[in-house]
């Protein structure tokens, strides 16, 4: 009878030892699969961002269908596969000499010295439509008189210029406005070759 005891108090002891290891197992496991949630989620988090609006995402500067850009002074914009950036922008009453080649203002003649680089695979035919001077729903284009002055100086504009592909340009033009419109935040409007309705803008610094 006391042997009977004592071999089903062993038993006891190798059932609870058997139990205690099974449970030991268990949290074991968990504890080990239970991290590789978190870093997971970590993992994912830490993946660059992509799409509007995202840190590592600059808006668009290409004028499209459905984009327009506008900038400010010190940056360029490309429409129809040409990429504009004002260089210069001054203010003036006169060009030249007016008892020759100048001009003087009916206003003020805005200058503005532009380079452009052409992105197309084929010769780009430049003219004087081809930038504007916009500010609050009022349109300038460009100074037949400003530009025949700015020949005369000896300067380089955009009138029938012929430009390769990859090749740039810099050169200047003029518009003729009242005065007032320096305070209405003028931008320069760059547009299409031809008839296409893409537009971007590179506002004007204070003058």
């Amino acid at each position: 009878m006391k042997q009977h005891k004592v071999a089903t108090g062993i038993l006891v002891v190798v059932v609870i030892a058997i139990i205690s290891a099974a449970a030991g197992g268990s949290k074991k496991k968990e504890s080990t699969s239970s991290p590789s949630s978190p870093a997971g989620t970590t993992s994912t988090s830490s993946k660059p961002k992509t799409g509007p609006g995202s840190p590592g995402n600059e808006p668009s500067k290409n004028a499209s269908e459905e984009n327009t850009p506008s900038v400010g002074p010190h940056e360029s914009v490309e429409v129809d596969d040409l990429r504009w950036r004002l260089l210069k922008a001054e203010v003036t009453h006169t060009i030249g000499e007016p008892s020759g080649l100048g001009a003087t203002a009916n206003g003020i003649f805005v200058v503005v010295t532009l380079h452009v680089t052409n992105k197309k695979h084929t010769t780009a035919t430049m003219t004087d439509e081809i930038v504007t001077l916009v500010a609050q729903k009022k349109e300038y284009k460009v100074s037949t008189s400003a530009e025949t002055a700015l020949i005369g100086e000896g300067g380089k504009t955009f009138l029938v210029q012929e430009l390769g592909p990859e090749v740039s340009l810099t050169g200047r033009t003029g518009f003729d406005i009242p005065p007032q419109v320096l305070h209405e935040h003028p931008q320069l409007r760059f547009n299409e070759l031809g008839f296409g309705s893409t537009h971007g803008y590179i506002a004007l610094p204070d003058l």
